[in-house]
Protein backbone atom coordinates (compact mmCIF):
# COMPACT_ATOMS: atom_id res chain seq x y z
CA UNK A 1 0.00 0.00 0.00
CA UNK A 2 2.69 2.62 0.84
CA UNK A 3 4.16 1.60 -2.33
CA UNK A 4 1.20 1.96 -4.29
CA UNK A 5 0.58 5.59 -2.79
CA UNK A 6 3.75 6.69 -3.53
CA UNK A 7 3.05 5.51 -7.15
CA UNK A 8 0.28 7.41 -7.04
CA UNK A 9 1.41 10.62 -5.68
CA UNK A 10 4.65 10.38 -9.06
CA UNK A 11 2.20 9.95 -11.12
CA UNK A 12 -0.33 12.97 -10.38
CA UNK A 13 2.61 14.92 -10.13
CA UNK A 14 3.89 14.22 -13.27
CA UNK A 15 0.80 15.83 -14.26
CA UNK A 16 1.87 19.14 -12.63
CA UNK A 17 2.81 22.38 -14.95
CA UNK A 18 6.25 23.37 -13.57
CA UNK A 19 7.42 26.56 -14.77
CA UNK A 20 10.69 28.50 -14.73
CA UNK A 21 11.14 31.94 -13.29
CA UNK A 22 11.08 33.65 -17.28
CA UNK A 23 8.21 31.45 -18.48
CA UNK A 24 6.03 32.48 -15.05
CA UNK A 25 6.76 36.08 -15.93
CA UNK A 26 6.31 35.62 -19.38
CA UNK A 27 2.33 34.35 -18.04
CA UNK A 28 2.48 37.12 -15.52
CA UNK A 29 3.00 39.70 -18.39
CA UNK A 30 0.35 37.84 -20.76
CA UNK A 31 -2.54 37.64 -18.01
CA UNK A 32 -1.85 41.82 -17.19
CA UNK A 33 -1.86 42.56 -20.65
CA UNK A 34 -5.33 40.86 -20.89
CA UNK A 35 -6.66 42.34 -18.24
CA UNK A 36 -6.05 45.76 -19.64
CA UNK A 37 -6.80 45.12 -22.85
CA UNK A 38 -10.19 44.08 -21.40
CA UNK A 39 -10.18 47.41 -19.28
CA UNK A 40 -9.95 50.02 -22.20
CA UNK A 41 -12.55 47.36 -23.97
CA UNK A 42 -15.07 48.41 -21.47
CA UNK A 43 -14.38 52.07 -21.34
CA UNK A 44 -15.40 52.35 -25.36
CA UNK A 45 -19.08 53.29 -25.16
CA UNK A 46 -20.67 52.50 -28.46
CA UNK A 47 -24.78 52.62 -27.52
CA UNK A 48 -26.31 55.88 -26.63
CA UNK A 49 -27.01 55.76 -23.01
CA UNK A 50 -24.50 53.46 -22.34
CA UNK A 51 -22.36 54.13 -19.06
CA UNK A 52 -19.18 53.24 -18.00
CA UNK A 53 -16.60 54.23 -15.38
CA UNK A 54 -13.12 55.63 -16.07
CA UNK A 55 -10.80 54.61 -12.62
CA UNK A 56 -9.12 58.15 -13.95
CA UNK A 57 -11.80 60.28 -14.71
CA UNK A 58 -15.28 59.57 -13.59
CA UNK A 59 -19.12 58.34 -14.98
CA UNK A 60 -18.83 58.27 -18.91
CA UNK A 61 -22.20 58.76 -20.41
CA UNK A 62 -22.92 58.56 -24.33
CA UNK A 63 -25.87 61.28 -24.85
CA UNK A 64 -25.45 60.79 -28.53
CA UNK A 65 -23.57 59.79 -31.67
CA UNK A 66 -23.18 59.44 -35.61
CA UNK A 67 -21.41 58.49 -38.16
CA UNK A 68 -20.21 61.49 -40.44
CA UNK A 69 -17.83 59.66 -43.40
CA UNK A 70 -17.22 62.83 -44.83
CA UNK A 71 -13.78 64.15 -46.36
CA UNK A 72 -12.36 68.14 -46.33
CA UNK A 73 -10.22 68.30 -49.21
CA UNK A 74 -7.58 71.30 -48.35
CA UNK A 75 -4.50 71.62 -50.98
CA UNK A 76 -2.70 67.96 -51.24
CA UNK A 77 -4.74 66.99 -47.62
CA UNK A 78 -7.60 64.93 -47.70
CA UNK A 79 -9.22 65.29 -44.09
CA UNK A 80 -11.98 62.18 -43.66
CA UNK A 81 -14.62 63.63 -40.82
CA UNK A 82 -15.20 59.92 -39.17
CA UNK A 83 -17.35 59.59 -36.40
CA UNK A 84 -19.16 62.25 -33.47
CA UNK A 85 -19.59 61.40 -30.15
CA UNK A 86 -21.18 63.80 -27.11
CA UNK A 87 -19.91 62.55 -23.57
CA UNK A 88 -20.81 63.67 -20.49
CA UNK A 89 -18.59 63.07 -17.47
CA UNK A 90 -20.31 62.77 -14.27
CA UNK A 91 -18.64 62.31 -10.84
CA UNK A 92 -15.39 63.78 -12.18
CA UNK A 93 -12.66 62.85 -10.11
CA UNK A 94 -10.47 66.15 -9.07
CA UNK A 95 -7.31 65.12 -10.52
CA UNK A 96 -9.02 65.14 -13.40
CA UNK A 97 -10.77 68.34 -12.93
CA UNK A 98 -7.32 70.05 -12.31
CA UNK A 99 -6.37 68.30 -15.75
CA UNK A 100 -9.51 70.00 -17.25
CA UNK A 101 -8.61 73.50 -15.67
CA UNK A 102 -4.66 73.68 -16.92
CA UNK A 103 -5.93 72.56 -20.72
CA UNK A 104 -8.90 75.01 -20.59
CA UNK A 105 -8.39 77.89 -18.00
CA UNK A 106 -11.51 77.06 -16.91
CA UNK A 107 -12.42 75.10 -13.83
CA UNK A 108 -15.15 72.56 -14.38
CA UNK A 109 -17.76 71.72 -12.19
CA UNK A 110 -19.42 67.57 -11.12
CA UNK A 111 -20.13 66.94 -14.84
CA UNK A 112 -19.05 68.31 -18.02
CA UNK A 113 -20.17 67.28 -21.61
CA UNK A 114 -18.08 67.57 -24.82
CA UNK A 115 -18.15 66.32 -28.19
CA UNK A 116 -15.68 64.01 -29.89
CA UNK A 117 -14.61 64.07 -33.01
CA UNK A 118 -12.42 61.37 -34.87
CA UNK A 119 -10.74 62.09 -37.59
CA UNK A 120 -7.48 61.10 -39.99
CA UNK A 121 -5.87 62.63 -42.84
CA UNK A 122 -3.97 61.77 -45.98
CA UNK A 123 -1.41 63.80 -48.05
CA UNK A 124 -2.52 62.94 -51.38
CA UNK A 125 0.31 65.57 -52.93
CA UNK A 126 3.64 64.49 -54.09
CA UNK A 127 5.28 67.32 -51.69
CA UNK A 128 6.14 67.53 -47.66
CA UNK A 129 3.15 68.88 -46.16
CA UNK A 130 2.73 70.50 -42.31
CA UNK A 131 -0.43 70.89 -40.23
CA UNK A 132 -2.00 71.56 -37.08
CA UNK A 133 -5.50 69.83 -37.34
CA UNK A 134 -8.47 71.33 -36.26
CA UNK A 135 -8.11 75.28 -35.00
CA UNK A 136 -11.39 76.77 -34.32
CA UNK A 137 -14.89 75.87 -33.45
CA UNK A 138 -18.24 77.60 -33.36
CA UNK A 139 -20.71 76.29 -31.20
CA UNK A 140 -24.32 77.15 -32.63
CA UNK A 141 -24.82 80.16 -29.85
CA UNK A 142 -21.83 81.56 -32.04
CA UNK A 143 -19.67 81.47 -29.31
CA UNK A 144 -16.23 80.72 -30.95
CA UNK A 145 -13.40 78.09 -28.88
CA UNK A 146 -9.69 77.71 -29.63
CA UNK A 147 -9.42 74.14 -29.82
CA UNK A 148 -5.95 74.97 -28.28
CA UNK A 149 -6.81 76.22 -25.37
CA UNK A 150 -10.00 74.19 -24.68
CA UNK A 151 -8.67 70.82 -25.13
CA UNK A 152 -10.88 68.45 -22.84
CA UNK A 153 -9.46 65.33 -24.07
CA UNK A 154 -5.71 66.47 -23.23
CA UNK A 155 -4.09 64.96 -26.49
CA UNK A 156 -5.88 66.30 -29.21
CA UNK A 157 -4.86 67.39 -32.69
CA UNK A 158 -1.33 66.87 -34.31
CA UNK A 159 1.05 69.84 -33.26
CA UNK A 160 2.49 70.82 -36.49
CA UNK A 161 3.09 67.45 -38.05
CA UNK A 162 5.25 66.84 -41.14
CA UNK A 163 2.62 64.67 -43.54
CA UNK A 164 5.06 62.92 -46.12
CA UNK A 165 3.56 62.19 -49.29
CA UNK A 166 1.13 59.74 -50.27
CA UNK A 167 1.02 59.07 -45.74
CA UNK A 168 -2.13 58.58 -43.89
CA UNK A 169 -2.60 59.40 -40.42
CA UNK A 170 -4.85 57.81 -38.33
CA UNK A 171 -7.22 57.73 -35.32
CA UNK A 172 -7.07 61.06 -34.06
CA UNK A 173 -9.46 63.03 -31.77
CA UNK A 174 -10.33 66.43 -30.86
CA UNK A 175 -12.78 67.30 -27.54
CA UNK A 176 -14.85 70.33 -27.13
CA UNK A 177 -16.92 71.21 -24.44
CA UNK A 178 -20.96 71.76 -25.51
CA UNK A 179 -24.38 71.54 -24.13
CA UNK A 180 -26.04 68.10 -23.76
CA UNK A 181 -28.70 68.95 -26.60
CA UNK A 182 -26.57 70.06 -29.04
CA UNK A 183 -27.37 69.40 -32.34
CA UNK A 184 -24.65 70.59 -34.66
CA UNK A 185 -21.18 72.45 -34.34
CA UNK A 186 -19.22 73.88 -37.12
CA UNK A 187 -15.17 73.69 -37.12
CA UNK A 188 -12.66 75.55 -39.16
CA UNK A 189 -9.00 73.32 -39.59
CA UNK A 190 -6.07 74.99 -39.58
CA UNK A 191 -3.89 76.17 -42.77
CA UNK A 192 -1.86 73.29 -44.55
CA UNK A 193 1.93 74.57 -45.73
CA UNK A 194 3.69 72.99 -47.92
CA UNK A 195 7.54 72.28 -47.16
CA UNK A 196 8.75 74.34 -50.79
CA UNK A 197 8.18 78.30 -49.15
CA UNK A 198 8.32 79.38 -52.21
CA UNK A 199 5.63 77.54 -54.34
CA UNK A 200 2.91 79.32 -55.26
CA UNK A 201 0.66 77.41 -53.17
CA UNK A 202 2.83 77.29 -50.77
CA UNK A 203 -0.27 77.77 -48.05
CA UNK A 204 -3.90 76.50 -48.46
CA UNK A 205 -5.77 78.38 -45.95
CA UNK A 206 -8.30 76.46 -43.38
CA UNK A 207 -11.91 75.26 -44.44
CA UNK A 208 -14.60 75.29 -42.25
CA UNK A 209 -17.20 72.64 -42.25
CA UNK A 210 -20.44 72.18 -39.97
CA UNK A 211 -20.92 68.60 -38.65
CA UNK A 212 -24.90 67.88 -37.93
CA UNK A 213 -25.81 64.86 -35.00
CA UNK A 214 -29.12 64.57 -37.10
Amino acid sequence: MPLLAAMLLAACGGNEKVLTDEQQEVEDNTASEDVEQSTEEDLTLTKVGEMVDDPEVGTLVLESKRKVNEDIVQGGLTIHLDEVKVITINNMLNDFKDKVELNTGKKPGNELTYMQVSYSFKNTSDDLLSWSGFATAIKEDGEQLDLDNNDIIGNQNPSQIDIQPKATVKDNLIGIPVDKDIKSIRLVSDDVLKDDNEAEDFIVQGEETTISLN
